[in-house]
């Protein structure tokens, strides 16, 4: 079993703001959430690299308020030379460095990379995916609670290519 590390990626508007993430029905992260305007990494936990699909995830914040972009992972991509494909696109290397050390969204950082979310109770409809694109920002007050299903995705593999 190959280990990843997993960012937990979002920023809080106040001190003293603190949130938990339930994954699977597994605590994977119960701290405080950094001061920031931009994504920043709240936390980190470890997941096998070769997990995939769609797993059921809980926020719930506690102190203030923040906002919840996602979920970021190393081993995203496959180690390979560079080469051109069929249509004349050059791809660049990718080094072992660069798998193990660079972080990258789940599902490309989609606007599907959360799905079935509801804050409360309440659904939340992303209304224009056409102009709108990217991790959605999910603002969260003291007392919230986020429920969605996060699109994991597995390290590629030299078939999956």
């Amino acid at each position: 079993m190959a280990i990843r590390t997993v960012k937990i990626m979002g920023y809080a508007s106040s001190e003293g703001v603190s949130m938990t993430l339930r994954l699977d029905s597994i605590d994977v992260f119960d701290g405080s959430v950094p001061i920031a305007t931009e994504a920043v990494e709240i936390g980190t936990f470890i997941m096998d690299s070769a997990q995939s699909g769609n797993l059921d995830g809980i926020v719930h914040v506690i102190g203030g308020d923040m906002t919840f972009i996602g979920l970021q992972a190393n081993y995203m991509k496959l180690a390979m030379a560079e080469f051109t494909d069929g249509e004349g696109i050059v791809h660049p290397m990718v080094s072992e460095d660069d798998v193990v050390n660079n972080y990258l969204y789940f599902d490309n950082g989609s606007n599907d990379s959360k799905i079935n979310m509801n804050v409360n109770g309440v659904d939340l409809v992303r209304l224009d995916k056409e102009n709108l694109s990217g991790n959605w920002h999910v603002a969260l007050q003291d007392g919230d609670i986020l429920m969605c299903d996060f699109v994991i995705n597995a390290q590629p593999t030299a078939t999956s290519v």
